[in-house]
């Protein structure tokens, strides 16, 4: 679970902006608007009183949700061009910090990943995104790697026993994520996205066979229409989780 848990972190990488109209930063990829400076949450429980969902107190163990690991709570910081910059979970309210990842670039691409004293190497390809990962300083053999379509969205991402392919729609929404063994091509489970005039509205996720079995519904934007809270719900339409963000931009 740890070494799955390090190579998800991974995941909402990355590249970097160097000739724009050739390579997107990491939020325009991910569908985010403005100049986005930082992005914190916070993950709650939730229950449901008289009809009134609420929450509770903050999760103390981190869940996996869609294609990647919820925290109890996380920063990230953002450059000038839309890329990760550095990346921070707290082990608890008071902000004590649980990891960190400093985001290492070198001509606008992006170099490695510090942790710990440690790299993770970045591999680019000529356009400039990243396409594979290597963890071996961390002592892992298996690395990460990422396939870029034309228009410089990741379509598949392998990493330990695992690959995940993602689909668009015509404005670049992702609309649905699949994850399958990558030994016997069995699918783990499929999310489909919804949109209202390109704000994410709603994700519905189904297990190998088809029924569902978790729904997040997206709400709150903030100027910017990025939303700022997400609820998640169990197959019977039981709040499980409330997420709080909040985004600062460059002026």
């Amino acid at each position: 679970m740890k070494k799955l848990l390090l190579l998800l972190l991974c995941v909402p990488l990355i590249f970097s902006c160097g000739e724009r109209e050739q390579r997107k930063s990491w939020l325009e990829q991910w569908g985010y608007k403005g100049k986005m400076k930082s992005a914190e949450y916070t993950t709650y429980y939730a229950s449901i009183k008289l009809g009134e969902i609420s929450k509770e107190s903050v999760i103390l163990e981190p869940f996996e949700s869609i294609d990647e690991w919820i925290l109890p709570y996380a920063k990230t910081q953002y450059n000038i061009y839309g890329d990760i910059k550095k990346r921070v979970w707290y082990a608890d309210q008071e902000k004590e910090i649980g990891g960190k990842r400093l985001y290492v670039y070198n001509n606008n691409e992006l170099n490695y990943i510090k942790e710990e004293g440690k790299k993770i190497k970045a591999i680019n390809d000529p356009r400039g995104y990243l396409i594979k990962l290597d963890f071996s300083e961390l002592g892992y053999v298996d690395g990460t790697s990422f396939t870029i379509n034309d228009n410089g969205y990741i379509t598949e991402i392998s990493f330990g026993d695992q690959i995940q392919k993602h689909q668009y729609d015509i404005n670049g929404n992702w609309i649905q994520c699949d994850i399958y063994h990558s030994n016997t091509s069995e699918l783990i489970r499929r999310t489909k996205l919804s949109y209202d005039q390109n704000k994410r509205e709603e994700a519905l996720t189904y297990n190998s066979d088809g029924n569902l079995f978790q729904r997040h519904q997206y709400g709150k934007y903030d100027k910017e229409n990025n939303f700022t809270e997400i609820i998640i719900f169990d197959s019977k339409n039981n709040p499980l989780f409330i997420i709080d963000y909040t985004r600062k931009y460059y002026e």
